[in-house]
């Protein structure tokens, strides 16, 4: 009962507090997400934006050279003749010293460039270096870039890859650069770029709005040209997967708790990717869910604490209302009044208190009533017996002195068991004896009995002495064997036997009173049975409907009363009695 009322005051606090604040935070949620996604969109397609104008920026140094050693005659006829003398002659070596400053120039004032190369096709085993001049190809530190130029299609002008090598034999580790290789038009041949990716490092941190966002640079082929350092997590991205559609130059996609931006640069065939942890970016609404989930913490604590103090306060006051009628319904005293009425509770704990103690004394007045209507009515029963008794037994006196003529030792006898008989009837009034007791002055009206009929009848006993302090009526033994000497073996021809049994079984007491006498007839033993059921006043009755009287009266529906009865071989009356919680005192 106090969990079910816990259970519901929960219900009543919780739900209330619950649902505003689920709403609210799920509003506020959903909300701010929606802000920041939209946010981010934009910031991301700016930062690439801007990202590819500063790329381009420094990628597009090469068209200089391109118009200076493609498109210019002067120049590129002075390299031609340079490239194709076996040694520098005098006419060639101004043209070389302009040529050779100009391209350390460009590498000098622009700080992003690391080195540049210029090759014509028709001068296969020849180029021209800003760090070390004209040089035979197969002797220059760098190789792998000649194997990127000859393995691309004719078709592809220019591109963009990030390589190494080892300018010195003792270098390491080798040097990174991203080359861009640019064909010549005029003339068959290419310049090749090379840039420092620690610039482009530079440049890229410098624009990042996040400090663990990574920029990646992947070129035609989905290979990555750059990317700037990032965490660790960032290369759970797979950067190969982010698709652009010919029709699409911006997208933005969710991969494995990462934002990813892409944005596509026409000009170099190149694709600028944007990876930032989701966690970063939704920083605020996953502190507003983290709060949220808080409030809902303490707020079913609260709701707990709250629902257990009112369950308390409720369960204690229905407790003392039930206890107040359970003490009314088992005649307990009653509790006190409250001091004062301070709620609901307490008026009606007042007003049952009230109620019952403004009728317990009618109650009262009225089980006292009942008891003592009980009382007389019972002792009235065994005032009729005692009459009886008296007089049978009187007669048997008078008789038996008629024919004993001063003989006096059997009257002798027979009125000294009377006195005892008297005795037990008139100076003990109580409704239960015990059973010894009965017992003892059953024996004392067998003797007289016995005096009055000799030997027409014997009497056996069956019962044990072990639960005979148990209580039962008073007088319940000697009628039903008065029964059975008058009815039963008087009439008889010959010597006739009564057996008494009391025994116990499932805190029940069974007294059985049998004989062998003359017994009853069917049609007579059935109009026993109805006067013995109906609630008429038998008090005009001795005997047998006088005693179910009385255990009607003391036994309420406890007990049962049965008789079975053969004619012309004898009677059995049973009686089955409470054995009673304490028994009275012994004399």
């Amino acid at each position: 009962m106090k969990k079910k009322f816990l259970f519901k005051n929960l219900m009543n606090f919780f739900i209330p507090m619950l649902i505003p604040l689920l709403l609210l935070g799920s509003f506020s949620t959903y909300i701010i997400q929606k802000f920041v996604k939209e946010e981010i969109n934009k910031s991301s397609q700016q930062l690439l934006n801007l990202t590819r104008e500063n790329v381009d920026m420094v990628f597009n140094e090469i068209d200089t050279l391109s118009i200076n050693f493609d498109n210019n005659p002067d120049i590129t006829n002075r390299l031609k003749s340079i490239l194709g003398s076996p040694k520098v002659t005098l006419e060639n070596f101004v043209p070389l010293s302009i040529i050779e400053s100009f391209l350390t120039s460009s590498v000098s004032t622009k700080s992003f460039v690391h080195s540049i190369y210029i090759f014509y096709d028709d001068y296969d085993d020849k180029l021209m270096t800003n760090n070390v001049g004209v040089t035979e190809r197969k002797f220059f530190s760098d190789q792998n870039w000649y194997k990127e130029y000859n393995s691309k299609d004719q078709s592809v002008k220019t591109w963009v890859v990030q390589r190494e090598f080892t300018q010195y034999p003792f270098q390491t580790p080798p040097t990174k650069v991203i080359s861009i290789f640019k064909r010549l038009s005029v003339i068959k041949g290419v310049i090749v770029m090379n840039i420092r990716p620690d610039y482009m490092e530079n440049l890229i941190t410098s624009l990042k709005p996040y400090s663990n966002q990574s920029i990646s640079i992947l070129n035609s082929e989905k290979n990555v040209i750059f990317q700037s350092s990032s965490s660790p997590e960032t290369n759970l991205v797979e950067l190969n997967n982010v698709k652009l559609t010919s029709s699409t130059s911006f997208m933005m996609d969710i991969q494995k708790g990462f934002v990813v931006s892409s944005l596509k640069s026409g000009r170099y065939n190149l694709e600028y990717i944007s990876i930032i942890p989701q966690k970063t970016l939704y920083r605020i609404p996953s502190s507003l869910s983290l709060f949220t989930f808080i409030l809902l913490i303490i707020s079913l604590l609260l709701g707990l604490a709250l629902a257990y103090s009112l369950t308390r306060k409720n369960h204690s006051y229905l407790y003392n209302i039930i206890t107040i009628i359970d003490s009314a319904e088992c005649g307990k005293p009653l509790p006190s009044y409250p001091d004062r009425i301070k709620d609901e509770y307490g008026y009606i704990i007042h007003n049952i208190l009230k109620t019952f103690i403004e009728q317990s004394y009618l109650k009262i007045q009225l089980s006292e009533r009942e008891y003592k209507m009980q009382t007389l009515e019972l002792l009235a029963l065994q005032s009729q017996m005692n009459p009886h008794f008296l007089f049978n037994t009187l007669n048997a006196i008078y008789l038996e002195a008629l024919n004993l003529t001063g003989e006096p030792n059997k009257v002798n006898d027979m009125l000294e068991n009377l006195t005892d008989i008297l005795e037990y009837s008139l100076t003990s009034p109580k409704e239960f004896v015990r059973l010894e007791e009965e017992i003892k002055y059953t024996k004392s009206y067998i003797k007289i009995q016995k005096i009055r009929y000799g030997d027409k009848f014997c009497i056996k006993w069956d019962y044990d002495e072990n639960f005979c302090d148990v209580d039962v009526v008073k007088f319940i033994l000697q009628p039903l064997i008065e029964n059975s000497i008058i009815h039963g073996i008087r009439g008889k021809k010959g010597k006739g036997g009564i057996k008494i049994k009391i025994y116990k079984r499932n805190q029940q007491l069974y007294i059985s009173v049998i004989d062998n006498g003359l017994g009853i007839a069917p049609e007579n033993l059935v109009k026993i049975h109805k006067k013995l059921s109906a609630d008429n006043d038998f008090s005009a009755h001795i005997g047998l409907y006088n005693t179910n009287k009385r255990l009607k009266i003391a036994y309420k529906n406890e007990y049962y009363l049965k008789i079975k009865s053969k004619l012309n071989f004898g009677t059995l009356v049973q009686i089955r009695l409470p054995i009673q919680a304490t028994a009275a005192p012994k004399k």
